[in-house]
């Protein structure tokens, strides 16, 4: 069981203080008799984003264990003209490691986390891989989600034992009734047709269901300014081309539902294939190695009673072929690596509300109590060489309540999970040629403590929030048990520890249709894993890092009659903390200190043209903070004209165009990797 420092029941005890204090200072400001706001309003303020803000209160209430920020970003046809990462990445505080154009493989970081801390979801089950601990967004299809949640500091627990810095929850949802057909063309020879079709939702039928189908190809051979990775010099600059970075996929899904009488059922299904090139890292291009990935998933849901008791089950495999002749991927290797991966879980959950009515200091109680299993394994094959099979069994525990006081001014949301994980498969030699040793079970606990809060300070108007929470990150097969390719494994490995804290003023005027929301953050991760060489040839993971990570978040949402107006900044200032020469009191690597976004649009009419900008900050490329590994700072804006016909069709046909990077300014990823210039896009959809 992971133990429990003074530190953080100073932490949690600091967040108590500031609820109580915040609701005292609630009740002197109010009169007796003033008009109070319900749960739920305080719920929309919590949920809402500035992105989607559109008035006062959400449909849903606030689900047990969601006080923290939460961002709701919607996934339009229009977002089919980038990737996931190049969406989300307008969400503050959030960032990602991209290596190369559009599709390339992405990887995010919430509040200066590592990828590893940040959970990816599709609909609420996580899908991190334990051989690494991360989820490559590209893996995902944009075509086939409606909207993608981006949870900051605290999850619901209703999710499961998700724990770490934050989460990404992707959302697939029922499609409208009748046919929707989406094609796009654009930039680099890039073709993309979505098709849905869908009964949609009715009272007056018990069942609804959606079927849809994507396609996409593209060339991604921009050329661009080749610094050979000396970022400040100019002299050795030439003109290069993008190469082997073309990609193409398709994919099937069916999502099908039912109600009747006190039960709901959900299901779902789905695959998806992608095969391209791997165009490799910078330094060493890999021009002839290609990769090929088929993934299937299944889902079944039934709620009783909305959602009382919640049945979840989930069902995932993914296969990856690796071709490799000329071996250029692992040194001394060549021909094929397949990879297969297969995930299972199921989850039990009760919600049952304790206290709902009128009451001067206690006037709602609800809770939410469940448990999860987890099965995971994977086996690799180089060639004729065959890996053990990698297995890991994951048993969670986790509860969660929530409490309206103070004539329900004031929620309170404290939230708990356990977890217990055995991983049993003997580890692997760093090289392919070496043989197998003999291995034990690896088994390991860890708790997760949350506490969150949130204040009516003004009815209606000005919310005040504070968060806690403390989480455990999980060693990874590759960090335990090794790897083929150089990496020792090391089972004496402890879970990365992140206790994070946030505090935040939201304010809403009645007047105008506005959102200000201003959040500071504080983030300390201990017990950090750290790569450290230990032979000529191998490395070997020890938990000697540490860091620290502080930071703003401003956010702005202002809607008139005539335009639509989104911008926000983060400032973080994320530093090695681990008294480790000559890196601690650095700033930790891909992680710019800085960032902006910005998007005005008109609102209404036949024409809707939009602009947009974004500026990121340099940033260090490594933990010695050399100004040759510093890469420069980036500024892309956009514009774009939309087309809606007026009348009754307004809604069944749209057209749009876009330019991206409309400057054609000379932009690289936080590692290096080279993003196109300016590009374009168009995009018809339309609805029978």
């Amino acid at each position: 069981m992971a133990s429990y420092p003074g530190g953080d029941f100073r932490s949690f005890r600091l967040c108590a203080v500031a609820a109580v204090l915040s609701g005292l200072f609630v009740c002197c400001l109010q009169d007796a008799g003033a008009e109070s706001v319900s749960v739920e309003a305080v719920a929309a303020v919590a949920l809402q984003d500035t992105l989607v803000v559109t008035g006062k209160g959400l449909a849903d209430p606030l689900p047990a264990g969601t006080t923290g920020l939460v961002t709701r970003v919607p996934l339009g046809p229009e977002a089919m003209a980038e990737d996931l990462a190049t969406t989300l990445a307008t969400v503050a505080g959030l960032q990602f490691r991209r290596f190369g154009g559009s599709g390339a493989g992405a990887v995010p970081s919430l509040r200066g986390s590592s990828p590893a801390q940040v959970k990816i979801l599709v609909d609420g089950f996580v899908l991190d891989d334990a051989e690494s601990g991360l989820f490559d967004l590209s893996r995902l299809p944009p075509a086939r989600f409606v909207r993608a949640d981006v949870y900051r500091g605290l999850v619901p627990v209703a999710m499961g034992a998700v724990a770490g810095a934050g989460a990404i929850n992707l959302i697939t949802a029922p499609g409208a009734a009748g046919l929707q057909v989406t094609a796009g063309y654009g930039s680099f020879q890039d073709r993309w047709g979505r098709l849905v079709w869908g009964t949609g939702a009715s009272p007056d039928r018990a069942w609804n269901v959606t079927v849809g189908a994507h396609a996409r190809r593209i060339a991604n051979d921009y050329t661009y300014n080749d610094h050979l990775q000396t970022f400040q010099r100019s002299d050795d600059d030439t003109l290069a081309i993008r190469r082997n970075a073309r990609w193409e996929d398709w994919g099937l899904w069916s999502r099908a539902g039912w109600s009747g009488g006190d039960w709901r059922l959900r299901g779902s299904l789905g695959f998806y294939r992608r095969d391209g090139g791997r165009p490799g890292p910078m330094g060493a291009p890999t021009p002839d190695a290609t990769v090929s990935l088929r993934s299937g998933d299944g889902r079944l849901s039934a709620k009783w009673r909305d959602g009382l008791v919640a049945i979840d089950a989930t069902a995932r495999r993914d296969e990856e072929y690796l071709h490799d002749d000329q071996g250029e991927v692992l040194q001394g290797f060549q021909g094929t690596v397949n990879s297969v991966a297969r995930d299972y879980a199921a989850r039990l959950a009760v919600a049952p509300t304790l206290i709902s009515g009128p009451g001067r200091w206690i006037s709602h109680l609800a809770a939410t109590a469940g448990c999860q299993w987890r099965h995971q394994d994977f086996r690799q094959r180089y060639n004729d060489l065959v890996n053990p099979l990698r297995t890991r069994q994951t048993w969670s525990l986790f509860a969660a309540g929530d409490l309206g006081l103070a004539a329900e001014r004031i929620q309170v949301s404290p939230a708990w999970r356990w977890r217990r994980a055995r991983d049993d498969f003997p580890p692997l030699p760093p090289f392919y040629y070496l043989d197998t040793e003999q291995g034990t079970p690896h088994i390991s606990r860890a708790s997760s403590p949350s506490l969150a809060a949130v204040g009516e300070i003004l009815p209606g108007t000005l919310f005040l929030r504070a968060q806690w929470s403390r989480s455990e990150r999980q060693p990874t097969w590759i960090e335990l048990f090794g790897h083929r390719g150089g990496m020792a494994g090391n089972r004496e490995l402890r879970s990365e520890r992140i206790t994070s804290h946030a505090l935040g003023l939201t304010w809403q005027p009645d007047a105008v249709q506005l959102t200000l929301r201003a959040t500071a953050f504080l983030n300390n991760g201990t017990r950090t894993i750290v790569y450290v060489q230990n032979s000529p040839g191998t490395s070997r993971p020890l938990n000697i890092g540490a860091s620290e990570t502080r930071g703003l978040e401003l956010e702005l949402n202002l809607s008139t009659a005539a335009m639509d107006i989104s911008a926000n900044g983060t400032w973080q200032r994320a530093r090695d903390t681990s008294g480790i020469r000559p890196y601690d009191g650095h700033e930790l690597p891909y992680l710019p200190p800085a960032e902006v976004w910005s998007r005005i649009a008109r609102r209404g009419g036949a024409w809707r043209p939009y602009l947009s900008f974004a500026w990121q900050d340099g940033d260090y490329r490594d933990r010695a903070n050399t100004q040759a590994g510093r890469a420069p700072a980036r500024t892309v804006a956009g514009a774009g004209l939309s087309w809606w016909p007026r009348g009754e069709d307004e809604d069944r046909f749209k057209v749009e165009a876009g330019v991206e990077n409309l400057t054609d300014n000379d932009v690289y990823d936080v590692e290096g990797f080279p993003l196109p210039g300016r590009s374009w896009h168009v995009v018809v959809e339309a609805r029978y």
